[in-house]
């Protein structure tokens, strides 16, 4: 379902950043509930080996033929489950001690495409009339993007707003050491919070796979 680096897709229902936030801290108090009482960073290989599997999202490597020029993609599988494969190097690398900042958020980018979409995609593939045409990502809605949606959704959850707000240091630099996410990530994230906040931080779209 899902290319991260695409520039078409299929759009989606309307969502909002308060939505996504308020769905974030749900996943977030499912499967790691601690992560809601301080700053840490999400188990992210944890969360793939011993926890998602129970919900029915299975995550596992593929190869290049699988995947094309993707590095990460999901399906839906059977009746009520997803697949999310992924690149090699991406999988081994989320058992690397060094921070791998772009395997996590890749991983969980796709956790969030797994809750947000794939429900809706196995619906409309069932002859529901609703359309699966995929369009350029230029003429949509922010909030109907689903890369939007996903990358939105990924850092409510790497990053808990709520724990955010328990850092001394707020800075871009200091939150993507505390949740170990890249600092374009966590600043990314900190501009998404500013506007629910009623800030006006820098346009948020110059970057918009990022989220």
């Amino acid at each position: 379902m899902s290319d991260i680096f695409g520039e078409t897709v299929i759009a989606m229902p309307a969502l909002s950043l308060e939505y996504l936030e308020t769905l974030g801290e749900t996943v977030v108090s499912t499967f790691q509930p601690d992560a809601l009482s301080g700053p840490q960073p999400i188990k992210v290989r944890q969360w793939i080996d011993e926890l998602l599997p129970r919900f029915g999202i299975h995550v596992m490597p593929a190869s290049y033929a699988e995947l094309g020029e993707r590095v990460a993609v999901t399906y839906a599988a059977a009746e009520a489950e997803s697949e999310i494969l992924v690149s090699p190097w991406i999988y081994d690398n989320l058992a690397d001690e060094e921070r791998p900042h772009f395997a996590r958020s890749t991983v969980i980018h796709e956790l969030a495409h797994a809750i947000l979409h794939v429900p809706l995609l196995r619906h409309r593939s069932v002859g529901s009339g609703e359309s699966t045409r995929r369009l350029d990502r230029s003429r949509l809605a922010e909030a109907s993007d689903p890369e939007w949606q996903a990358w939105a959704l990924a850092g409510a959850i790497l990053m808990p707003r709520r724990t955010i707000a328990m850092l001394a240091d707020r800075s871009p630099r200091a939150v993507g050491e505390a949740f170990f996410v890249s600092q374009r990530f966590a600043e990314v994230r900190l501009e998404r919070l500013a506007v629910l906040g009623g800030e006006n931080p820098p346009a948020l779209r110059g970057g918009k796979t990022m989220g």
